[in-house]
């Protein structure tokens, strides 16, 4: 049953015997976190130093494209290829298990990733990145007033 396919070839079992339910990974994810941790464990990924907002001239965004961006802040090549081969489903999926399995390095890789895909773009672009509702008519009105600056354009 469950238990057999939780502890064939050793998977999903802590050193010292104990089973650590994974219920909200996927396995595919998994997948994922396990490529990322094997190549941690001999090249672990360097402090990552965010340029501050300053530092990049918002007057052109097209100077500072969100790949460019993340390639200038993650200087390990192996852990850009990583994130930049993932669709953004996938990525997160990962920040979601890399939260609940507390993965530090993994949460904060994607979580720049998500944010300097976001980066640039309208509120109407960011609702279809995250795959959030519209709003309704009252919660728009209530939105503008309460952050006027996501509608910018």
């Amino acid at each position: 049953g469950d238990e057999e396919n939780e502890h064939e070839n050793g998977e999903g079992i802590h050193g010292d015997g104990t089973v650590i339910p994974l219920v909200n990974v996927k396995s595919d994810c998994l997948e994922h976190i396990t490529r990322y941790m094997r190549h941690y464990a001999i090249d672990p990924l360097q402090q990552i130093s965010i340029p501050s907002r300053t530092a990049r001239p918002s007057s052109s965004p097209s100077s500072s494209t969100p790949s460019s961006s993340f390639r200038e802040i993650v200087h390990q090549e192996w852990y850009r290829t990583f994130m930049d081969e993932l669709p953004s489903e996938m990525i997160f999926q990962i920040v979601n298990a890399a939260n609940y399995m507390d993965i530090p390095s993994l949460l904060n890789l994607a979580i720049l990733k998500v944010s300097l895909d976001l980066v640039g773009k309208s509120a109407e672009g960011i609702r279809k990145i995250l795959k959030l509702p519209k709003l309704t008519a009252e919660e728009e009105v209530r939105a503008r007033e309460e952050h006027p600056w996501l509608f910018e354009e």
